[in-house]
């Protein structure tokens, strides 16, 4: 995946969202990194789950089974989700929201981490029971006899801080994503998004798969 530099200079701007790709990139990033017990599934599983494309090449390599990889091994697997709220006044382009869907295996249950909606937000709890039905039916397919099994996991929904605006979810999604750890609440407040913004734009440009090398001469030059 790429993005080109004025695109990431829009995003990361205050007041600004980050784009699906960027987001994109965000997850890949935190998917390097990720503790042994936990897996973080890319967007595009979360998508063909939702459109169960459960055939697809790369959901069904997130749902193998083999010696090296079993999700029934796992403790925590987290999948990003992207919601469409509705679509803006001008241009009619789609209005999305990002949170984060965890299997916590040893609770035995789905966690719904959201910064934008609450517990009764209908829309929002009917949005990740689809996605928990696809999840539920995925792991029934290959892991139907393991131990370990999901369909009786019943799903909740995790108090965790809140967004004051409507455009800094794709700052607290990723966040949630390194951080939940499947009890300890991630401490991240909106106070923090100003910082975090820098700190990310930082990390993704100095990522070794970053191909463009004089990013650093763009920066000085007040370019993005």
């Amino acid at each position: 995946m790429w993005v080109n530099t004025w695109e990431l200079a829009d995003c990361v701007k205050p007041g600004e969202e980050l784009s699906n790709t960027i987001c994109d990139i965000a997850i890949s990033v935190l998917q390097e990194s990720c503790p042994e017990k936990k897996v973080i599934f890319p967007y595009i599983v979360t998508k063909y789950l939702m459109e169960h494309k459960f055939n697809s090449k790369i959901v069904q390599n997130y749902f193998r089974k083999d010696e090296k990889y079993k999700l029934s091994h796992k403790d925590l697997i987290s999948f990003p989700v992207l919601q469409t709220l509705g679509v803006s006044r001008k241009g009619k382009k789609p209005i999305g929201h990002w949170y984060v869907l965890s299997l916590n295996m040893g609770a035995k249950r789905f966690e719904i981490l959201d910064s934008l909606c609450g517990e009764d937000d209908m829309d929002m709890i009917e949005h990740a029971n689809k996605l928990v039905e696809a999840i539920k039916t995925m792991y029934k397919i290959n892991y139907s006899d393991s131990y370990r099994q999901v369909d009786d996991f019943e799903l909740m929904y995790i108090p965790v801080p809140k967004q004051k605006n409507g455009t800094d979810c794709g700052f607290f999604m990723p966040k949630f994503l390194e951080l939940w750890n499947g009890s300890v609440v991630p401490a991240i407040s909106q106070d923090q998004i100003p910082t975090l913004r820098k700190v990310l734009t930082s990390l993704w440009l100095e990522h070794d798969r970053n191909e463009l090398i004089n990013w650093r001469s763009l920066l000085d030059n007040n370019m993005i």
